[in-house]
């Protein structure tokens, strides 16, 4: 059976918890999600600084072109809508708080408009003939926007021209220094806000690592403890997730596999049960077949031995051949005795003889048998009292119960002591519960039953006290014959000993 057991455990040992060893940095789940989002957050600002440089600087120019444009149309239309000076030079100093850009506006003479916007125009873009050409290619209403240089000062300059409605010139200058100017600043700032941002991002990306393996971690120990067959630990997360779902699917699964090895278990206890009880069973058989050999042998010798006697003519007078011919029916009615025992008792224990059952009163039962034995009993000057409880009425086949009643008294009547007393009772069980049942007790006074004894003599051809056996002519078979008897009743049975001496029982059911 340990070997059994043996090969029933896994084939390759599971490490313990104390034994294993811990994944290698580089495999770890929270190192690989640290550095996965920490690069994911250095590629996005890498690639934002990289644009910042590559076009910020462009789209910078053609949103300020794009400025520059509206700030013309917006004094057009200041022009066109005011006709009072003051109004304009109001409207004009608004403008110039919102821009800061360079304006220089001029008549159709080519003097400057005294009116307050911008700050300073670059000499070379002031001159009267600058002014001539800008009159000569721009329609009234128009401007351009072009990128000059400006040899004398050397820089360049976004320089819008445009001619009003009214024909007054409008020259608009902004150096690209300044949007160069601002792209650096700009790409320094995300630079060093970049840098502040991988470093919230690092810690962000290890403390959401570390709670989102938490729980991975949590399901690998319990799976760990599943392949040692520990079912105890249970997955505590909560929430509706992905990994909340494989939790309960993996507690679930622990559920499950618990009570199918709790199954296994008891179907192998029971397997070794079962192989114990037909072990027990095959040699019990051989013993009965052995012991049936040797009971049936004394009488076979006995038989053969007398009908020798007879047939060579040993005995001569009449009164020796009856003696002889008496011992070979005695004998031979031994044998139809025992015969007639062991197969009701195979028949019984196969579940080949069948019970009718039926309602019988046992009263009146017990007191036929009773009757059948008082002569006997008479003779040996024994005491018999039946203690009955009236007429009771019970489930059962009749005859195999009168075959047990009579197994119990014939064994008290070799058994009880010189002159002694058997007593037989009888009584309800079960009053107050839904089962009830008659108990029946034959109890006769003499020697106790050995304490090992008590289990054993309901097996096939058992004697507690061979000698004793011998002289009433016992095969060994009765009480096994009512322990199968009962069992096929699915009734209880049993011996205990006594104060002065033994009493055998059994129980059936009220009808």
């Amino acid at each position: 059976m340990k070997r059994k057991k043996e090969e029933q455990q896994p084939a390759t040992p599971v490490r313990s918890e104390k034994t294993k060893k811990r994944l290698p940095l580089r495999r770890s789940v929270v190192t690989k999600f640290f550095f996965s989002m920490v690069g994911c957050v250095l590629i996005s600002i890498l690639l934002n600084w990289l644009l910042n440089n590559l076009v910020l600087e462009n789209y910078y120019k053609s949103r300020k072109i794009d400025s520059l444009k509206e700030t013309f149309s917006q004094i057009d239309t200041i022009f066109q809508t005011s006709s009072k000076p003051q109004d304009i030079r109001l409207e004009l100093e608004r403008l110039g708080g919102r821009t800061s850009y360079s304006v220089m506006i001029v008549d159709r003479k080519f003097q400057l408009v005294n009116y307050s916007l911008g700050s300073y125009v670059p000499d070379e873009w002031t001159s009267a003939l600058f002014f001539i050409e800008i009159a000569a290619q721009i329609p009234p209403g128009e401007c351009t926007v072009d990128v000059k240089n400006n040899p004398r000062l050397g820089e360049e300059y976004l320089l819008l021209t445009g001619v009003l409605q009214n024909s007054y010139l409008v020259v608009i200058s902004m150096p690209l220094q300044t949007i160069r100017e601002n792209v650096e600043i700009s790409n320094r700032f995300l630079l060093f806000s970049g840098i502040f941002s991988v470093l919230i991002s690092a810690l962000l990306a290890f403390w959401i690592a570390r709670g989102f393996t938490r729980p991975i971690k949590e399901l690998a120990g319990i799976t760990n403890s599943l392949a040692r067959f520990d079912f105890t630990k249970r997955y505590s997360g909560r929430g509706s997730d992905e990994i909340a779902e494989l939790g309960k699917s993996i507690n679930a699964l622990s559920s499950e596999l618990e009570k199918n090895i709790s199954d296994l278990k008891t179907l192998n206890a029971q397997l070794e049960r079962d192989n114990e009880i037909k072990t027990r069973q095959d040699q019990l058989r051989r013993d009965f077949i052995a012991n049936a050999s040797h009971e049936l042998k004394t009488p076979i010798a006995l038989i053969r031995a007398y009908a020798e006697g007879i047939s060579d003519e040993v005995s001569t007078d009449e009164q020796s051949r009856r003696y002889y011919c008496e011992i070979i029916q005695d004998e031979a009615d031994k044998m139809s005795v025992l015969i007639k025992k062991m197969t009701s008792l195979m028949q019984l224990e196969s579940g080949e003889e069948e019970l009718t059952f039926a309602r019988f009163e046992i009263t009146g039962l017990i007191g036929g048998v009773l009757r059948r034995y008082s002569i006997l009993l008479d003779q040996k000057k024994i005491t018999v009292s039946f203690l009955p409880e009236g007429e009771i009425y019970c489930w059962g086949d009749e005859y195999f119960i009168e075959n047990v009643i009579n197994n119990y008294v014939s064994n008290a009547a070799n058994h009880v002591s010189e002159k002694g007393e058997i007593i037989v009772e009888e009584h309800v069980t079960g009053a107050g519960s839904g089962q009830k049942r008659v108990h029946v007790s034959v109890f006769n006074t003499g020697s106790q039953i050995a304490q090992e004894d008590l289990t054993r003599i309901w097996e096939s051809f058992y004697k507690v006290d061979k000698a004793r056996t011998r002289q009433y002519g016992g095969t060994g078979l009765g009480l096994s014959v009512v322990a199968a008897i009962m069992h096929a009743h699915n009734m209880p049975c049993g011996v205990e000993n006594c104060e002065g001496g033994v009493r055998f029982w059994f129980e059936l059911e009220l009808a």
